[in-house]
């Protein structure tokens, strides 16, 4: 599971480009995180495990990211440089 989360990290913060998959990027990398998030939990003692609170963070993510939050701090390399 550790491999899997970090390829999808990898895949979609790093080796994909910004423009690949145009719209659906967003709503594809929410569905991964979900399935992602859903197996962890189904293999670590269902809703009992200690990872269902990240069922909570992809909410409160999607949450500041449709208000325009999450866009004003993404990517990250666009940011200021901080001195």
């Amino acid at each position: 599971m550790l491999a899997l989360g970090v390829f999808l990290i990898v895949l979609f913060g790093d080796l994909l480009p910004r423009r690949t998959l145009g719209r659906w990027r967003a709503p594809i990398e929410a569905g991964a995180a979900i399935i992602f998030v859903t197996v962890l939990v189904i293999m670590s003692g269902g809703h009992a495990s200690p990872y269902f609170f990240g069922f909570i963070l992809i909410v409160g993510a999607g949450a500041l990211w449709s208000t325009g939050f999450g866009r004003r701090y993404w990517p990250p390399s666009r940011a200021p440089p901080m001195c």
